[in-house]
């Protein structure tokens, strides 16, 4: 699969000119569609923060985008990090998400490793679980105190949630 998060660019303020880039932006998911259902290849479309970018920051935009493409081959990326800063209930917005998901990182406030920052991912886990998601989960961390402490370290705490029954 190939992830689309910050390519989708910025649409700016004023709203003639934000309706004119995000019906761009469609037309360059349609053609991104087209190319990704030919060659067998799902487009994971992720929504970034505020900060970062100003087109899909909530997975009820990227939803919203994916729709009006209305290819197969388009799927949501949920990442946790960038869910903190944006939605106001990411358990709910994962649910809402529905069969559209089918990536997410599991990231901490912070950018760490699962339970070393203050997001609760027993929720987020419970509502993958509820919603039958049954595509990828991988961290995009930060490598501290080094890629195979954090790796090793989120996988622990994901692990003791899910022994502790999250999901």
């Amino acid at each position: 699969g190939v992830t689309l998060g910050l390519i989708v660019g910025r649409l700016g303020a004023e709203a003639a000119q934000r309706e004119r880039r995000y019906e761009h932006l469609l037309t360059c998911l349609r053609s991104c569609a087209e190319r990704a259902e030919r060659a067998g290849v799902t487009l994971f479309l992720e929504a970034i923060n505020r900060y970062e970018g100003d087109a899909l920051n909530t997975l009820a935009d990227a939803a919203a985008a994916a729709r009006r493409v209305g290819s197969p081959r388009i799927r949501l990326l949920a990442d946790t990090f960038h869910m903190n800063i944006e939605e106001v209930d990411i358990a709910g917005a994962l649910g809402a998400a529905g069969d559209l998901l089918g990536h997410v990182h599991l990231v901490d406030s912070n950018r760490w490793a699962p339970g070393y920052g203050h997001v609760d991912f027993t929720p987020v886990l419970a509502a993958l679980k509820r919603t039958g998601f049954g595509g990828f989960l991988s961290f995009e961390i930060l490598a501290r105190p080094d890629p195979l402490q954090a790796a090793r370290q989120g996988l622990a705490n994901v692990r003791s949630l899910l022994d502790r029954g999250a999901a």
